[in-house]
């Protein structure tokens, strides 16, 4: 993999680069991704960009992705990143997507093997599952 092209400007408390598109601020991995593949950040609004080499401020476009708040997710959950003990604020579409995925007892799609993917806690995911929370609006 090449390396991390560090954003030598202005950053949030996180670390993301920030700079200004018409006026607004933008992260730059948002903008540097756009500016590689043609688009502008009006078309991927609802859309993350990922990084893949899990830096904040790099801007480097071969590391970064596009995809959803859910892929995102995943994707932490997958690399053991997010924070422990915090609640995650999800989407009723996301819970509809847990919801399909769930195989009672499974050892990867069950209760337990779902909430360590999304960041939920266990009591949580019951919760979602059970249609205590998160119902369709």
């Amino acid at each position: 993999m090449s390396d991390c092209i560090l954003w030598a400007g202005r950053r949030n408390p996180k670390g993301y680069g920030l700079t200004k598109w018409k006026g607004r601020t933008c992260g730059a991995h948002r903008l540097a991704y756009c500016k590689s593949n043609g688009i502008t950040p009006d078309d991927i609004v609802g859309l993350v960009v990922m990084h893949t080499c899990d830096t904040p401020s790099c801007v480097n476009p071969l590391h970064l992705a596009i995809g959803t708040f859910a892929d995102n997710n995943r994707d932490k959950a997958m690399k053991g990143r997010g924070t422990p003990g915090v609640p995650r604020k999800l989407t009723h579409a996301v819970a509809e997507e847990i919801r399909a995925l769930y195989v009672k007892g499974s050892p990867t799609q069950g209760m337990n093997a779902l909430a360590r993917r999304y960041g939920l806690a266990p009591r949580s995911m019951w919760l979602l599952l059970q249609g205590k929370t998160y119902r369709a609006p």
